[in-house]
């Protein structure tokens, strides 16, 4: 693994971390204002109960920037994802 490999696989760990973060503010925030059944497990988030979340989140706190920020943090990472499997790729290649 090269250094510019290094740099992108330490971006999508970061990005990873701070998603997982934002995820769990969310479900903080959330659960703080829902009634004990119907409160909010913290992780492993499924697919039905992250909708929910973000469906909650976005009733409650509708001008809160972090869902925004969480969305961006995702594409920010799948993005370095990408280029780290396009750059090994790449090198594989043009042995």
């Amino acid at each position: 693994m090269n250094r510019y490999e290094a740099g992108l696989f330490l971006g999508v760990c970061v990005l990873g971390l701070l998603t997982s973060a934002l995820y769990e503010f969310m479900a903080f925030r959330v659960n703080r204002q829902l009634p004990p059944n119907r409160r909010f497990q913290h992780f492993p988030f499924g697919p039905r109960q992250r909708s929910r979340l973000e469906a909650e989140y976005k009733g409650l706190f509708p001008r809160s920037i972090v869902y925004r920020l969480l969305l961006q943090c995702a594409v920010v990472m799948l993005a370095l994802a990408l280029a780290m499997v396009a750059l090994r790729s790449w090198e594989y290649v043009s042995r």
